[in-house]
């Protein structure tokens, strides 16, 4: 056998995980195991294409990698993007995970786990603003960015595995999210509307404690005519922006919809405009009710 890498490889999926300290990558390196994924965390970059070399020759039916790379490899930092660029060239089907967060979500996250940043020791912010200028040229060429601030562990995996698993195969992923404004605007999204001038069933005793995904509440939601008019203009709107992405070429589109708290309208509309999506073809739909659990003043 030749000790030297073959010049195309056409069946092999590499996956990147990178992104800031504290913002998940472990979470999503686990999810990507529970996929089935051979998963490697801090493999020296110098060594990626050899690795997947040998791999190839190897593994067998396993042909989804996941690798994780972070400023613990900051003497080959720099040369991340040359060697993904040149995997791409031949052959490989290599796509970039990036994880961030805002920094006093990440200064909250390493003061509760009490750990040091791999960059700044005890000065976790200058840490923070280093990772964020060395990591820079990788957060540029990823194919998908999730921004984890608002996200809690299930809610990561859940997207990790939406967009790597089974659904992954579709031509185009749709994920819809429901959020609450009072707990911060999603940042990573491509379309956001705002449904708070709906009538809003949290002033209806009875549906306060129920939530969009309850019959009672999506009935009340539904029936308003404002609701009936605005869905009926989000559907026409939808299906010309998927199909406009389609023809772009672009695999993931996000679409976000808020209301006040994010239990009750923001809910019920994502789950009427999930099953009008779902009707197109090519095209796989997910959701995430980002704070349907959480209370709030």
């Amino acid at each position: 056998m030749s000790d030297k890498p073959p010049k195309t490889i056409s069946d092999v999926r590499v996956v990147i995980i990178t992104g800031f300290s504290g913002s998940g990558k472990s979470t999503a390196i686990r999810a990507l195991e529970d996929l089935g994924f051979f998963c490697i965390d801090n493999l020296p970059i110098p060594l990626l294409r050899q690795f997947l070399f040998l791999w190839e020759g190897a593994a067998g039916t396993v042909k989804q990698v996941a690798i994780g790379i972070d400023v613990r490899e900051r003497m080959f930092l720099d040369q991340a993007v040359e060697v993904i660029a040149q995997l791409q060239s031949e052959g490989y089907s290599v796509e970039i995970c990036f994880l961030e967060s805002d920094e006093d979500v990440l200064l909250r996250r390493f003061q509760e786990t009490r750990r040091t940043h791999p960059l700044g020791g005890s000065d976790i912010s200058d840490g923070i603003a280093r990772e964020r200028a060395l990591l820079r040229p990788l957060r540029e060429r990823a194919q998908l960015v999730i921004e984890t601030s608002h996200l809690n562990i299930h809610q990561l995996k859940q997207m990790i595995r939406t967009h790597f698993g089974s659904l992954a195969r579709a031509r185009l992923q749709i994920l819809l999210m429901s959020f609450g404004f009072k707990f911060g605007i999603p940042r990573a999204t491509d379309y956001l509307f705002d449904v708070r001038y709906l009538a809003n069933p949290f002033f209806v005793e009875q549906l306060r404690p129920l939530t969009g995904l309850d019959e009672s509440v999506l009935r009340y939601v539904m029936e308003q005519p404002p609701t009936v008019e605005l869905i009926a203009h989000l559907q026409g709107l939808l299906r010309f922006v998927v199909q406009q992405t389609h023809l772009e070429g672009r695999g993931r589109l996000t679409i976000s919809i808020g209301c006040t708290g994010g239990q009750h309208r923001s809910v019920a509309i994502v789950e009427e405009l999930r099953g009008e999506l779902a009707q197109i073809e090519e095209v796989a739909v997910s959701t995430l009710h980002r704070d349907i659990t959480k209370r709030k003043p």
